[in-house]
């Protein structure tokens, strides 16, 4: 986006203007803030997203708990380690990073990008599936395709059916985690290997890449409760390279099964949840965009300004009833600090491992940083 020095000052002081006017607090009445809290509290439950549907669910925690530990005794599937790989894992992702950075293959930014730091091993969660009997849960860590219900509609216009003709749908049980990693690999190589475009602009060979995507398949690790899991089949969900494998590899299932398909197939699709390419109330898909949270008052006279100079401005709530219940499932880890010559207590919360968060604060005391709070109660006292 161009904008002119004039066009930036303009905008730098409508939006200070804004800020500068009373803005409202959040709706929920006392009553209302008092029953939330007690639900973030109340360690007897859990509060998760649904699988689908984007509703909350709220689950006794001993039976969230029992359902997660029938899932994980699956010994096919999943096998409890000894001890954190994690650091082993960050060496060898290190390693291998280190050699396509000196051969040239990648280069130092993306080197910098993709190298690994304070590596934590991930932690293991479910999502309640409530739209069938008996709410199970379900881990989380092509020309075929459709993108939306509009292009089926399109698709199926000029295809004339029998009268016994039906219309079928397939689902997939568990496949990102119960796909063999055997064709995982082969999908990834065949498709590699024919795409000589990919290859040339990426400067790798398919054996390199395969090499990288063998790496993450054997860094399936993960936590529940106090024990380490590997998974030994599939990918893990949550995971993007998961999508692009497991999308590789019903691509190939396909060809194979479609090859023996009868003449009286009509057609055959697949859908996956990706954004289609179309306009967006008038606007081109390609115009600059940007995301920012809404402040009433604020965000509107922001957008005005910025949809001058050719940005579109969209908004997301700040604070939502879901987010605000949800977000203890994976908590980030709290720790406290006590002074030991007074009743002095810091508490503070991370998603570092605690170890590391430790070591900051006892360089921030040395360096005598004046954002560390703990530097700044030890320059008030004098100890």
């Amino acid at each position: 986006m161009r904008c002119s020095e004039e066009g930036k000052q303009d905008t730098r002081m409508g939006i200070v203007e804004a800020l500068g006017r009373p803005v409202r607090g959040h709706n929920l009445t006392a009553e209302e803030t008092k029953a939330l809290t007690g639900l973030i509290r109340d360690r007897s439950i859990v509060i998760l997203s649904s699988d689908k549907g984007r509703s909350t669910v709220v689950m006794d925690k001993g039976d969230y708990e029992d359902k997660a530990t029938t899932l994980l005794q699956d010994k096919n599937t999943y096998v409890v380690v000894p001890v954190d790989p994690s650091a082993r894992l960050q060496r060898k992702v290190e390693g291998e990073l280190n050699k396509l950075k000196e051969a040239r293959l990648i280069t130092e930014r993306k080197w910098s990008r993709m190298r690994p730091g304070d590596s934590m091993i991930p932690k293991f969660y479910g999502l309640p599936k409530v739209h069938k009997k008996g709410v199970t849960i379900r881990p989380e860590s092509s020309e075929r395709m459709l993108n939306n219900s509009a292009d089926f509609v399109e698709r199926l216009r000029g295809i004339n059916m029998e009268e016994d003709g039906c219309l079928v749908s397939f689902d997939v049980k568990a496949m990102f985690t119960s796909l063999p990693q055997g064709l995982l690999r082969q999908a990834a190589l065949s498709t590699v290997e024919s795409s000589r475009e990919f290859l040339e602009k990426e400067k790798l060979t398919a054996k390199e890449l395969i090499g990288l995507v063998d790496l993450y398949l054997d860094s399936t690790f993960f936590k529940f409760r106090d024990k380490i899991y590997h998974q030994e089949v599939g990918t893990p969900m949550g995971s993007p390279i998961s999508v692009v494998l497991a999308e590789m590899a019903m691509q190939r299932y396909e060809e194979e099964v479609l090859e023996d398909a009868p003449p009286s197939l009509k057609l055959w699709v697949r859908w996956t949840a990706r954004q289609p390419n179309v306009k967006i109330d008038g606007r081109r898909p390609d115009a600059p965009r940007v995301t920012v949270p809404f402040l009433k008052g604020v965000s509107e006279v922001a957008a005005r300004l910025l949809r001058k100079h050719g940005l579109e401005v969209a908004h997301k709530p700040r604070n939502t009833l879901h987010g605000t219940l949800t977000k203890g499932i994976d908590a980030e880890s709290q720790a406290g600090v006590r002074c030991k010559d007074c009743e002095t207590h810091y508490v503070g919360e991370t998603g570092k491992r605690l170890e590391t968060r430790v070591q900051e604060h006892q360089r921030s005391v040395g360096r005598r940083d004046m954002i560390s709070a703990i530097h700044d109660s030890k320059a008030l006292r004098g100890y």
